[in-house]
């Protein structure tokens, strides 16, 4: 019995460290990009929300408009516009970051914050994954999260 609950001590403490590394690696994670990614994301979500292409075109990454035909964005952008007029937005959240290598070689970073909006015909959860790029950011892809959305499909 007593190497029962020895064992599951044990197991407890590990568990409980393996925790607070998690929250410690990821509490650096966020700390990385805090100090240049929230300014950014606080003028990026405002321009974005004006729902005119050629803005959102200019904050995105070359790569991603390369590979997104322009119907493809103006239809995108239609879709998001029905938010109306962005009115309010939270502090952003930092969600995760990646990186990988592309398939030419090149070691890509993104950086993904979630923000709560409020527009004129609803609320949401605007996501923005930034695609990092020697210390400055270029809009890798964004959404929004809302029932207003899922309504007017």
């Amino acid at each position: 019995m007593k190497k029962v609950l020895k064992l599951a001590g044990i197991f407890f403490v590990a568990a409980l460290l393996a925790f607070v590394a998690i929250k410690s690696f990821v509490g650096y994670q966020s700390s990385m990009y805090k100090e240049t990614a929230i300014p950014f994301i606080k003028v990026a979500v405002p321009e974005i929300s004006k729902w005119d292409v050629d803005i959102i075109k200019s904050l995105m990454s070359r790569n991603e408009l390369e590979k997104t035909p322009d119907e493809a964005i103006v239809e995108i952008v239609n879709h998001l516009g029905r938010m109306g007029r962005l009115k309010e937005m939270g502090e952003p959240v930092y969600e995760s970051l990646d990186s990988f290598r592309t398939r030419s070689g090149n070691e890509v970073t993104i950086v993904t914050y979630s923000v709560d909006t409020k527009y004129e015909n609803g609320d949401g959860i605007f996501t923005i994954s930034l695609l990092v790029n020697d210390g400055s950011f270029k809009v890798y892809s964004f959404k929004i999260n809302s029932q207003t959305l899922a309504e007017n499909k």
